[in-house]
C-alpha cells in the first residue's frame, strides 16, 4: 500500500502544479490540444480549467498523505476514482463553456 500511496501523492502533486500554472501563470500550453486564440474566453478558460486541476490535484495529493499517516489506503479505492471522475466532468464542462470558438 505504500507504493499505491506514494504513486497517489506523486500524481495529485503533478496534477496541481499543472493547475497552478494554467490558473495563474495563464500557461494554456499545458492543455492537451489546446490552440491559442481558440477559446471564447482565455482568461476564464485557465481560471476554470486550472482551478479544476488545482482542486482536484489537491484532493489526490491530500489522499495520498492522508494514507500514509494512517496506514490504511482501503478507502482510497473509492475516493480516487469519484475524484478522477469529478475532474474529467469539471473539464468537460469547462470546455462546453470557455472551449472553442466555433
Amino acid at each position: 500500500m505504500i507504493a499505491f500511496n506514494l504513486i497517489n501523492s506523486l500524481i495529485g502533486l503533478i496534477l496541481s502544479i499543472f493547475g497552478y500554472m494554467i490558473r495563474f501563470h495563464g500557461r494554456l500550453d499545458l492543455i492537451n490540444g489546446y490552440k491559442k486564440g481558440s477559446a471564447k474566453d482565455e482568461e476564464a478558460y485557465a481560471f476554470w480549467m486550472g482551478n479544476s486541476q488545482l482542486f482536484c490535484g489537491l484532493a489526490l495529493f491530500s489522499l495520498g498523505l492522508l494514507g500514509f499517516s494512517t496506514g490504511n489506503a482501503a478507502f482510497l479505492k473509492w475516493l480516487d476514482p469519484a475524484i478522477i471522475l469529478l475532474l474529467v466532468v469539471l473539464l468537460f464542462v469547462g470546455e462546453k463553456k470557455y472551449g472553442r470558438v466555433k
